[in-house]
């Protein structure tokens, strides 16, 4: 990778770096459907607290990123980093920024006291899988559910 990639986590009032990636996942996650949201309702999901974006920029323009929960664990005094989603502009996969963002997610956590992350991958993406086990992380058995 020629271009310098620096890890950010955004604050609370970048409004439009959190857009940037929500523009990138729309493009990434195609099967999802994105509505164009208010810049006041962006910032209320910026603001809450438990919620991490965390940004790959080149050049001070956004190419990939996640966003991320904490969870107060309520057995034990601690808190857990759910990682909701990720993703790379495709121009700049398979140089490292994926990685790069997880990385920034660790390092994150580490600052913040939180001692586990966690992700979860849909059984028939490979490709991601393949992500997350490159990344280091260990795959556990689970079955998700979901209710509407």
């Amino acid at each position: 990778m020629d271009e310098t990639i620096e890890i950010h986590i955004v604050a609370r009032n970048e409004i439009d770096r959190f857009r940037e990636l929500i523009e990138i996942f729309a493009q990434e996650f195609v099967e999802e459907e994105y509505e164009n949201l208010p810049d006041g309702y962006l910032s209320r999901i910026l603001r809450q607290r438990g919620f991490h974006v965390v940004v790959a920029l080149c050049n001070g323009h956004v190419v990939g990123g996640s966003t991320a929960f904490e969870i107060t664990r309520y057995n034990r005094q601690t808190s857990e980093m759910f990682i909701y989603d990720v993703a790379v502009r495709r121009s700049f996969q398979r140089q490292g920024v994926g990685r790069a963002v997880l990385a920034g997610i660790q390092d994150h956590c580490v600052g913040a006291g939180i001692r586990e992350c966690l992700v979860l991958a849909d059984a028939e993406d490979a490709a991601a899988i393949d992500f997350y086990r490159a990344a280091g992380g260990a795959q556990q058995k689970a079955v998700a559910f979901t209710f509407t």
